[in-house]
């Protein structure tokens, strides 16, 4: 009897798999719905990536100030988007000491 469980299980289960393999995926869904919301990206191309090590009390500002002491005017909508372009993974706001992000330098 547990040969024949067994046994159709096994069916199933290379059914199952031959029915995803020849079917595919319908990436036309995926498509229509890129097209209806273009990307519009504001990413400033005028910077260099900084490695930088997070040490106590660093925060995205005080970093971006020591590695930019002569930029006047901070635009924090434009620093947060080019360090999350920098870091795709990473939230700024929840930095984590001893790891290195990648920070833009103006």
């Amino acid at each position: 009897m547990k040969k024949i469980i067994i046994s159709i299980l096994i069916v199933l289960l290379m059914v199952s798999i031959y029915k995803d393999l020849t079917a595919g995926t319908n990436f036309s869904n995926i498509n229509q719905k890129e097209n209806k919301q273009p990307f519009h990206s504001n990413i400033s191309q005028q910077f260099s990536p900084i490695k930088v090590k997070i040490e106590q009390g660093d925060t995205l500002i005080t970093i971006i100030e020591r590695l930019n002491p002569s930029l006047n005017e901070l635009n924090m909508d434009q620093i947060v988007e080019d360090f999350r372009y920098l870091n795709p993974t990473v939230d700024p706001n929840q930095l984590q000491i001893n790891r290195f992000y990648f920070f833009p330098q103006y």
